[in-house]
């Protein structure tokens, strides 16, 4: 028997779950339900370009037409929409904004994920701006619906098991050829906890710096044809229902929506937006980031069947797939994984 147990129910568990039964693994799959998970309210969109100095995402090339195919497959499987191709409308504010687009538009690392820069007023903004440019091969993830798919879908499967408890660390044994939790047996085990991976004494190593992020869900009349990008994001994801985000704040990481964020994320709003909107919902979520940005994958130091799978940080919908399926092939030992994202990349405790 293949028997692995995954820990977490977030879009890491869950897509690595989705991975391992892809390839013949009986999955027992433990989550506690009743936790507050970063994956619940995450906003879902995913873009190649980093704004802030105008260069693509880390793994661009790999990443962005892997996790559109995987999704689009898991559509199909489970007869459900929840993956958007939308544009990104980036409002450039200043003259020398739009001259740089320009410039990466002829930089072969960057042309193919930057549109046209488009000039003339948008209805319900600001038109303080010199130009709009468009980035390409963006989208969004309905993040709740994706979760509800792959549950319906590991409802079909014989080799999986849904527990829904806290684990207990104590509860495990573990000898170099099987895990054992509550007298299930299984050849290995992954972490994929998200923020709760700071309760876990076998990578407590991991040096996390959990991000808290304020979202809104309003409604406003807007266009619906592209997301909104300037200070923040406004996604639309019904006829005049938006989602809005985000805060960053590393000092508060509770999981409380607070008056703190939802200030913050007026003031950006308002930058943004001119006409009148409605706020229907606003939530926050801890993101599970480490110290240097790059997601921890690989195996335990001294357990080598015993993994984690964490710090998808911002990029949860956009790393998940290429990475589990990263993951997957290492602990079937078809490749090495990359150093950037291994956990010994942390010294041992």
């Amino acid at each position: 028997m293949n028997t692995t147990i995954v820990v977490g129910g977030g879009i890491a568990g869950c897509t690595i779950t989705y991975t391992l039964l892809q390839r013949g693994h009986t999955v027992v799959h433990i989550n506690n339900n009743t936790l507050p998970s970063a994956s619940a309210v995450a906003a879902g969109l995913y873009n190649p370009i980093v704004f802030k100095r105008l260069v693509p995402t880390w793994l661009a090339t790999d990443v962005v037409p892997y996790c559109k195919q995987f999704y689009k497959h898991i559509e199909q499987l489970t007869h459900t929409q929840f993956h958007y191709d939308i544009a990104i409308l980036k409002l450039l504010t200043e003259q020398q904004e739009v001259d740089l687009w320009h410039k990466k538009q002829q930089d072969p690392e960057t042309s193919r994920w930057l549109g046209n820069v488009a000039t003339g007023n948008i209805d319900g903004i600001h038109n303080k701006h010199a130009g709009k440019g468009t980035v390409n091969e963006s989208g969004w993830v309905n993040v709740p619906m994706l979760l509800q798919a792959y549950t319906a879908y590991f409802s079909t499967q014989h080799n999986y098991t849904a527990i829904n408890e806290q684990f207990d660390y104590n509860q495990l044994t573990i000898t170099p050829q099987t895990i054992t939790y509550k007298g299930l047996q299984a050849q290995r085990i992954v972490f994929a906890e998200g923020v709760y991976v700071s309760n876990n004494p076998f990578f407590k190593h991991i040096i996390m710096k959990p991000t808290k992020g304020d979202v809104f869900k309003i409604e406003a009349d807007l266009c619906q044809d592209y997301v909104l990008n300037k200070g923040c994001f406004v996604i639309p994801y019904a006829p005049q229902k938006f989602i809005v985000g985000s805060t960053y704040n590393w000092q508060d990481t509770s999981w409380d929506a607070s008056l703190e964020g939802k200030a913050e994320l007026l003031t950006k709003v308002n930058d943004l937006i001119t006409t009148p909107i409605i706020i229907t919902e606003h939530t926050a979520g801890v993101r599970p980031t480490t110290h240097d940005r790059r997601p921890t994958l690989g195996t335990h130091h001294t357990h080598k069947n015993m993994f984690v799978f964490n710090g998808l940080g911002t990029k949860g919908v956009l790393l998940a797939p290429y990475l589990a399926n990263h993951l997957a092939q290492y602990m079937h030992n078809e490749i090495e994984l990359m150093h950037e994202v291994n956990v010994s990349r942390y010294k041992a405790l």
